[in-house]
């Protein structure tokens, strides 16, 4: 979600403090936000970026089965030098009974980390925006469909417009180029949800 305001799921259920919310309440927000629960769909084979691609030099953990919430999160942490393993995220965001996370939790660990996190509607112009800036996001895709979502976090870390592709740690691959209609398709599916974590010190 970047229009320069905040909206999304994320931030309408957010709550007033700044903790980890209750496993209670995570359960009840994954059956009435389906979207922000990630079961950390598998990826198919395709081809590497252009050499022309703007890509970002992100850390990439294999996202296994369930992961892909606290490995994306883990890359972009330590992108921003946060030495953590994904062992430890998924300790503090992973809810066993949905096999995944939600996107609320990452962005109130990555706050407990000390980072600024913010969660947003983005679109393809917002990304190549941020990786011109040298941030990395994470995005939120729906590879499913409306009525049986199959949610996916991955990290942007590249855009190649000559092949209009976009770039993303994806499962266990590492910077994987997605057709910019195939990721659109499955981004929309959830309000273009998108996580921008950073130090406090950044601009």
């Amino acid at each position: 979600m970047s229009r320069l305001h905040r909206t999304g799921p994320v931030d309408e259920i957010q709550p007033i403090s700044s903790g980890m919310i209750p496993v209670l309440l995570r359960s009840s927000l994954a059956i009435l936000f389906f979207a922000l629960v990630s079961a950390c769909a598998p990826a198919g084979q395709m081809r590497s970026p252009s050499p022309e691609a703007l890509r970002l030099n992100v850390p990439y953990f294999p996202q296994q089965v369930g992961l892909c919430g606290p490995a994306s999160l883990t890359s972009v942490l330590h992108y921003w030098r946060e030495e953590i393993s994904v062992e430890e995220v998924t300790r503090a965001v992973y809810l066993p009974e949905l096999n995944g996370a939600l996107g609320i939790d990452l962005t109130h660990f990555a706050r407990k980390k000390g980072m600024r996190a913010e969660s947003y509607a983005g679109s393809l112009p917002d990304v190549k925006k941020h990786l011109s800036q040298g941030i990395p996001l994470i995005a939120f895709l729906n590879l499913g469909g409306r009525v049986f979502p199959v949610g996916h976090f991955v990290v942007i870390t590249g855009l190649d417009e000559t092949r209009e592709e976009v770039i993303v740690h994806s499962g266990l691959e590492e910077n994987k180029p997605i057709p910019y209609q195939t990721f659109v398709a499955a981004w929309e599916k959830t309000n273009y949800w998108t996580l921008q974590v950073v130090p406090r010190s950044a601009s």
